[in-house]
């Protein structure tokens, strides 16, 4: 059971088909909030706006692709999870796509009863990742402040072959921050 709040954002022209999904939510999280679009001008709004920590989309809409939906995500909210909820997916090689395309998972809407173990199995990923790039974060932060004391120390010191050594030891080592900092997070 998923004890964080899950916020959906649920990309699906079928209402009946958005009742069932939501269902198969409220089974794997306590809390659970679901906004369903239709669009793609609805859906880039709310990925925006409403800012989900889970996108479940079907495959094929009327006006608009889930891929196209997936690659927006990726461009424009890397770390949130997406997941395809789709019945149309009738090709082995069209599903690997998917999640070459970077989905997080696929669930085939006539096997609904599996959404609440994908969902669990993404979020519980999810959730590792995030924390990962936390401790990750406040290592680079404790570099940080160790580089600062390195220079308090280094500008007490004045002149002579060891402050010169010393010096070029600390440009090495900020050169490697900066460039382990321009790094992109782990993602999904």
């Amino acid at each position: 059971m998923i004890k964080q709040i899950l916020r959906v954002l649920l990309l699906e022209d079928s209402k009946t088909d958005a009742i069932l999904i939501e269902r198969q939510l409220r089974k794997v999280a306590e809390h659970c909030t679901v906004v369903t679009v239709e669009t793609q001008a609805e859906y880039e709004r709310k990925v925006e706006e409403y800012i989900p920590n889970l996108i479940l989309a079907d495959y094929k809409l009327p006006t608009y692709s889930g891929l196209d939906a997936l690659i927006y995500a990726k461009d424009n909210a890397p770390a949130i999870p997406f997941i395809f909820v789709t019945g149309t997916l009738d090709d082995d090689e069209l599903a690997a796509h998917t999640i070459l395309s970077g989905a997080s998972g696929l669930v085939l809407k006539t096997n609904l009863d599996r959404l609440p173990e994908e969902v669990q199995r993404v979020m519980d990923k999810y959730t590792h990742i995030k924390n990962l790039n936390e401790r990750i974060e406040q290592r680079v932060q404790k570099n940080l402040e160790l580089i600062s004391q390195i220079e308090s120390l280094l500008g007490e010191i004045k002149g002579g072959e060891g402050y010169r050594k010393a010096s070029e030891a600390l440009s090495t080592l900020k050169v490697n921050q900066r460039s382990d900092e321009l790094e992109r997070p782990i993602g999904n």
